[in-house]
């Protein structure tokens, strides 16, 4: 297959899943498609992961051939997107605003070349495809681990990429060590007792714990945490109360803690709820803690770094990210390698998340031709 023969798949692809995006754990019609694309290429065997992820695997046929894991999510945001694109989003207040749409694509282009190689004789690798569900919500990646995604064959090294918009088109950043970070997202919740407001006196104001709480952890964060540790904690939501003229009885704070430390991240909860306890105690209300999910940092292996990275044809260093990814569970489980893959252009400048988030297919390219080049390299070295 040409290079234009490739990217004309590819846009394709890219343009039907971005037209049909799903929460995670809920990507039914996304994952209905990906079976039927790949289908096309005869694939040595396929297994429904995680509900709606895939495992599909090419068998190169010789015996102790390595086999290498790649991975791509395929959950989209709850963002109405604000496009004037001729391939916009299908599914009300859903969008693929943060490129999983071309991260499929990338795979489904793989898939093609797997087959390719195999058909002809010339895979020498064994080649495992994953499409994890979930990444941006509970985190599919550690249901696929535990569901055998890296066994049958034993993967000995794991591929994930990033679209990245702070990169320019055509480049991809690739450096070994801490990439990501880890990331805890978890609840404080407040219980007190109603009151009038002109009587404060009799009630227990669950307000004034929720403030007091944000205050004494922000505050604990600069000086628990060393200036040299990149970490952060963010409350993106504070509600306390439903009146004006009621003490309130119920408050809550949701927020995340990110750092590239994971027994930092572990004390700093402890601390979190050790001091929301003391807040809530002099107010006299109640507190509990909800943890909802927790990533490890992604961490790129240094020796498969070195091995890889040379593939690349337009190479930068990877700026270190406080963003999180579950790609890490794949990453903790064997050596592996997370990349950013430019999508910055004139044309096209929107930060992930953003609800006019685009890119041009080209940008994929890249990645495809690298990814290609590591099987290649790994037939000829193992």
């Amino acid at each position: 297959m040409t290079q234009e023969e490739l990217l004309t798949r590819i846009r394709q692809w890219r343009r039907d899943l971005h037209a049909i995006p799903e929460m995670g754990n809920e990507e039914r019609e996304t994952s209905a498609y990906i079976a039927r694309a790949v289908e096309e290429t005869r694939p040595d065997s396929a297994r429904s992961l995680a509900g709606t992820g895939w495992k599909f695997v090419y068998r190169c046929g010789r015996a102790g051939a390595p086999a290498l894991a790649f991975r791509a999510d395929i959950d989209a945001l709850p963002v109405t997107e604000n496009s004037i694109y001729p391939y916009p989003s299908r599914h009300k207040g859903m969008m693929h605003a943060c490129g999983h749409d071309g991260h499929m694509s990338a795979l489904l282009a793989l898939s093609r070349i797997a087959a390719e190689l195999r058909d002809s004789g010339r895979l020498g690798v064994d080649v495992v495809l994953l499409f994890q569900p979930a990444e941006e919500t509970t985190g599919g990646a550690e249901r696929m681990v535990a569901q055998g995604a890296l066994e049958d064959p034993h993967v000995c090294a794991v591929f994930g990429f990033h679209l990245m918009p702070q990169v320019d088109k055509g480049v991809i950043a690739l450096s070994p060590g801490g990439v990501m970070a880890a990331n805890t997202e978890f609840d404080l919740t407040f219980t007190g007792a109603r009151a009038h407001g002109a009587m404060p006196n009799l009630g227990a104001d669950a307000a004034a714990a929720v403030a007091q709480t944000y205050l004494a952890l922000q505050t604990y964060m600069t000086r628990a945490v060393p200036p040299t540790s990149p970490a952060v904690l963010t409350f993106g939501r504070m509600a306390a109360g439903n009146l004006r003229n009621i003490v309130a009885d119920e408050g809550i704070l949701e927020g995340i803690l990110r750092s590239y430390d994971a027994r930092l991240q572990e004390e700093l909860t402890k601390e979190f709820r050790r001091a929301a306890q003391a807040v809530a105690s002099v107010y006299h209300v109640k507190v509990g803690y909800a943890q909802h999910c927790y990533y490890p940092p992604v961490i790129n292996d240094e020796a498969l770094v070195a091995r890889v990275a040379p593939l690349i044809e337009r190479w930068e260093k990877q700026q270190p990210l406080l963003t999180a990814e579950d790609f890490s569970f794949f990453s903790q489980a064997r050596p592996g390698v997370y990349a950013f893959v430019g999508v910055r252009d004139e044309k096209r400048s929107a930060p992930l998340h953003s609800d006019r988030f685009d890119f041009d297919e080209r940008a994929l390219l890249p990645a495809v031709n690298w990814y290609a080049r590591i099987l290649e390299t790994f037939a000829k070295e193992d």
